[in-house]
């Protein structure tokens, strides 16, 4: 008995360094992950990748198959997660071409017209913004620059976006085509589509060619058009 009490508590003890060395060769193997997901990663920034693709797929199929890698971009940083068994680390580097705020986000002009309440139409709507899928983000739209032709010296008196009020002319009458209108902060931090509710003229606007763009925090800019006519 004395013998079959010793083979068990061997038996026991060889599982258990079984398991040592396998949490031990699994957290080596998730740092080896991560370390070299980093260095995958910057090859690839390097290389150009789109700043928005999710990097984390452009891993899949390479010398880590097997092992979880995770990476996120951004505020000028990268993070990546390797992971094997119940084992995982994170490790991060400071982005060498962290991507503008311009390049992050997407607008979409598809649905983009001329809308009145009456006659006639003084607004456009229908141009909804986000972030591209991939990005972290946030951007932040500090200001807009709205112009369009034919123009008749018509006034923008009013933006508004997501139901809230980014510009209203205070008594000067309003922006004019072409000038720089600072509106109030606009933050995006989410992967939710954004509304431009309206932009709104003191007169008929409709039948035109637009061109709009955004400009924000970090001095980047997004400019796209829209033909009404």
């Amino acid at each position: 008995m004395i013998l079959a009490a010793m083979g068990g508590a061997m038996a026991v003890l060889v599982a258990t360094n079984q398991e040592t060395r396998n949490q031990q060769l699994y957290k080596d193997q998730s740092f080896a992950s991560a370390q070299g997901g980093i260095e995958v990663v910057l090859g690839l920034i390097a290389n150009g990748v789109n700043p928005c693709d999710p990097l984390s797929s452009n891993l899949l199929g390479d010398s880590f198959l097997g092992n979880s890698i995770s990476v996120t971009r951004i505020n000028n940083k990268i993070y990546v997660v390797g992971s094997k068994g119940g084992a995982s680390t994170a490790l991060s580097v400071t982005d060498p071409v962290p991507p503008s705020m311009g390049t992050l986000l997407t607008v979409d002009t598809s649905n983009a017209h001329d809308a009145s309440n009456g006659a006639p139409p003084k607004k456009l709507i229908g141009i909804t913004f986000q972030l591209q899928p991939g990005c972290g983000g946030p951007v932040t739209i500090t200001s807009m620059i709205v112009t369009w032709s034919p123009n008749y010296d018509e006034l923008i008196q009013q933006i508004k976006f997501d139901g809230g009020n980014v510009y209203s002319e205070t008594g000067s009458g309003g922006a004019p085509s072409g000038d720089t209108i600072d509106i109030v902060d606009t933050t995006i931090a989410d992967a939710s589509v954004h509304t431009i509710d309206f932009i709104r003229w003191n007169s008929d606007i409709q039948n035109r060619l637009y061109t709009i763009q955004f400009n924000f925090g970090d001095g980047s800019n997004k400019i796209f058009t829209i033909d009404t006519q």
